[in-house]
């Protein structure tokens, strides 16, 4: 166990602690209350802490960015080639009419008609006409009924 001070030291110690009481107070960061030696260390280091939070919250951020400017041009890019493939996909459409068009012509289609299919024109002469009529019952065969109730509407 330690030795109890001399009460001659107890009240050095408290002379001291009044004198400091009796200088008026500063107005510190907290208010009306006086910041101590260990309050300052704190304070350093939370702002430290706090810098260091700010720091990596900035370097996240930027992190961030650089990505999201990237997307943004490859996306850019990859809408710059759709737009491109769109325009030329129309041109080529718009030759395959102007080619459909071409082979549909009246006059193409009489000279593949003849040549490849060895179609000629009709003229009256060579023109078969075919008639058609109902065969006549009686002549060559009887009509014979299906049904004993259609037989009974022939015979009356």
């Amino acid at each position: 166990m330690r030795a109890r001070a001399a009460p001659s030291c107890v009240w050095r110690r408290g002379l001291k602690y009044e004198r400091r009481r009796a200088v008026p107070r500063r107005e510190g960061p907290l208010g009306g209350q006086r910041s101590t030696r260990s309050d300052k260390r704190g304070g350093h280091i939370l702002m430290i802490r706090l810098n260091l939070v700010l720091l990596l919250a900035v370097l996240v951020s930027a992190m961030y960015l650089v990505g999201v400017q990237y997307d943004s041009r490859r996306l850019f890019s990859e809408l710059d080639k759709s737009h491109s493939e769109a325009t030329r996909l129309e041109i080529e459409r718009e030759r395959l009419q102007v080619e459909k068009r071409a082979q549909a012509t009246p006059a193409r289609v009489e000279r593949l008609a003849r040549e490849k299919l060895q179609m000629r024109l009709a003229s009256p002469g060579v023109t078969t006409y075919v008639s058609y009529s109902a065969p006549v019952p009686g002549e060559d065969e009887p009509i014979a009924p299906r049904t004993a109730s259609a037989a009974k509407k022939v015979s009356r």
